[in-house]
């Protein structure tokens, strides 16, 4: 089953994605160099990664913030699911029974 993105995941993808596209343009790099550069042979694999249409792996966010000089924190989203929280305070709970 797909996960679906919440308003806030959507708005950072699309920040991140200008954001990526600012510093490619400032460093005249192409998005098929940064692939290359990154290690995905596929300009149309790094442009799905840039667009948000497929994840990025940690080495990835690592490479990107190496290369084009963009924080961390603006690359991956500190977001989890509604899901998640629930799963993680369910967790925490039953070893710590109040």
């Amino acid at each position: 089953m797909a996960k679906v993105l919440s308003k806030v995941e959507v708005k950072f993808i699309e920040a991140r994605r200008i954001l990526i596209r600012k510093k490619l343009k400032k460093l005249n790099i192409t998005t098929e160099t940064l692939g290359e550069l990154v290690g995905h042979s596929s300009k149309s694999y790094i442009s799905d990664k840039i667009s948000g249409k497929r994840p990025f792996v940690v080495e990835d966010y690592v490479k990107l913030s190496y290369i084009l000089k963009i924080d961390l924190e603006d690359l991956i989203p500190p977001l989890i699911s509604e899901e998640e929280k629930k799963h993680i305070h369910d967790t925490l709970k039953s070893y710590n029974p109040s």
